[in-house]
């Protein structure tokens, strides 16, 4: 880590948080959820407990996408991960970067008059 950080320049961003040994496998388990006995929306909501931005990353390959009840709470806690000073700023600018996947009414596009 030391000699990633002593490589970046002073406006590089941060590298992003090591990707978990799980990130494909759950990727692909959620693909083929509508072929076995778990739905892929299940699978999203019980990531969320252990993992929310791999969650995230699971939910945006979802087809079709996943309910409002399961992403709702997903949302909320990648919001709150993002949000939180005690987390390491690595993991909140994952969560943000994984919020941005499934959304949030916080940061939903609008227009302006006269555009």
């Amino acid at each position: 880590m030391t000699d990633t950080l002593t490589d970046l320049g002073l406006h590089d961003p941060l590298p992003p948080p090591d990707a978990s040994a799980w990130e494909q496998t759950c990727t692909l388990a959620v693909q083929m959820a509508g072929v076995g006995q778990v739905p892929a929306a299940r699978w999203v909501a019980l990531l969320t407990a252990h993992n929310p931005a791999l969650a995230a990353r699971v939910a945006a390959t979802c087809q079709p996408a996943a309910p409002e009840s399961v992403l709702a709470p997903l949302r909320e806690a990648l919001f709150a991960t993002s949000r939180r000073p005690a987390e390491h700023l690595r993991r909140r600018i994952e969560a943000g970067l994984a919020l941005g996947a499934v959304g949030h009414p916080a940061y939903e596009n609008a227009s302006q008059p006269g555009q």
